[in-house]
């Protein structure tokens, strides 16, 4: 369950995964991890198989990332 205090919007969330062209092998760097949007869309794509190393400098992105991706652990480095 996300932080019900921390907020984000993901912003054009498909185009930006659209034009990603996502693979189950392929690895990811999120530099701009936010509220975890965007990274939730690509471990989908990319999983069981791929990794994303995500980066923010607000630790309570972070924080709130491992609340929103906790089922992908295996594949994520943030």
């Amino acid at each position: 369950m996300e932080n019900k205090e921390y907020k984000h919007i993901s912003v054009l969330l498909k185009e930006s995964i659209d034009g990603l062209n996502l693979s189950q092998n392929k690895n990811i760097v999120d530099c701009t991890l936010g509220g975890a949007g965007h990274s939730k869309e690509i471990l989908e794509k990319i999983y069981p198989k791929g990794l994303l190393v995500g980066f923010d400098l607000d630790p309570a992105s972070i924080k709130n990332a491992e609340v929103v991706l906790k089922n992908y652990k295996k594949n994520i480095f943030l």
